[in-house]
């Protein structure tokens, strides 16, 4: 009735961050840090075609630390739902096939920037 589809996903954002890099030996040996994503900068990942009214789809609001890694590598993985609109044919059901897309992108940013 309302071709709705659920997803639960895991996401994996992984971007490079100049002003994040530190020379291990200065700090014993530290590879990694993780820390609150209040305190970096992330992506405004979004899910364009999201259908839940109560989410936006925002992908930024994950609550999960971030990884900075001492070279710049900054990843940040969460799990998250979401829901977005699926045409569904069932005209050969049970043999049917569906092709749900999911839109990410960002609001802020163009594809050659994120």
């Amino acid at each position: 009735k309302n071709q709705i589809l659920i997803s639960n996903l895991w996401v994996r954002l992984k971007w490079y961050d100049p002003w994040l890099t530190w020379n291990e030996s200065d700090f014993g040996g530290m590879k990694s840090i993780k820390v609150d994503p209040s305190c970096v900068w992330v992506p405004d990942i979004v899910l364009y075609n999201n259908v839940d009214s109560d989410s936006s789809g925002e992908m930024y609001k994950f609550t999960t630390k971030v990884n900075i890694h001492s070279d710049g590598t900054v990843q940040w993985l969460s799990p998250i739902q979401v829901k977005s609109e699926c045409k569904i044919d069932i005209t050969n059901f049970p043999l049917d096939e569906q092709f749900c897309k999911l839109e990410f992108g960002s609001w802020a940013y163009d594809g050659f920037e994120v």
